[in-house]
């Protein structure tokens, strides 16, 4: 395991809620016009108000599993197509995109039982989206951690994380806002390596509309 711990550096995740909302309607409305029905799977939307409250309160890696499973599911009207999906935004003040890790290493880790996950990224501010399954995910720049992982998540974190990146770069970050969890930063020359989500989307259900042509 190869590990660089570097100084404290102060990159945020800073989303902007309505680019986030915005690109969320887009990837459904653009899903439903390929003929998936799309649903909503986040915890504090199927759960019940105690339930949540107290999720939101617990960092134990069981709590943070449920609570970053992925926000969405799709599953196609008339091909033998379902995955859920992640919709990320990136900020006017980075180009680099910021993805919090945990929810990332367990869609990596059941990618091998074969669960698909589309992460559709779009950053308005400086005209650029992009996909990636998490079966082929990018290359990250580093792993950031803040105040809210103790020693023992951050082993867990470090040696899984080690087991898809070589060479991983991890500084301390400065929490001031937003949830706290930790992130992965993946840079903006590696964004501009992957194909859009919509070719990705495009991709899947075309490889089921050959096979029943065939």
């Amino acid at each position: 395991m190869q590990v660089t711990i570097g100084a404290t550096e102060n990159q945020q995740i800073t989303p902007d809620l309505k680019e986030h909302k915005d690109l969320e309607v887009e990837v459904g409305d653009y899903l439903l016009s390929k003929g998936f029905r799309t649903d909503e799977a986040t915890y504090h939307a199927k759960m019940e108000p105690e339930t949540v409250k107290m999720l939101g309160k617990r960092y134990s890696p069981t709590a943070l599993y449920i609570r970053g499973r992925a926000d969405r599911l799709a599953i196609h009207q008339k091909y033998p197509v379902e995955f859920e999906w992640e919709a990320k935004t990136g900020s006017k003040a980075y180009l680099n995109a910021s993805i919090e890790v945990l929810p990332l290493l367990h869609h990596m880790k059941n990618a091998s039982l074969g669960v698909k996950v589309l992460y559709a990224y779009s950053n308005p501010f400086h005209g650029h989206e992009c996909g990636f399954w998490n079966t082929d995910v990018p290359s990250i720049l580093s792993l950031r951690f803040t105040e809210r992982q103790d020693d023992a998540l951050r082993d867990i974190i470090t040696e899984c994380a080690s087991k898809y990146w070589d060479n991983i770069k991890i500084y301390e970050q400065d929490f001031c806002s937003g949830s706290g969890d930790a992130f992965v930063l993946v840079s903006m020359a590696e964004l501009a390596k992957l194909p859009s989500w919509k070719f990705l989307v495009n991709e899947t259900v075309q490889s089921f509309e050959h096979k029943a042509s065939a």
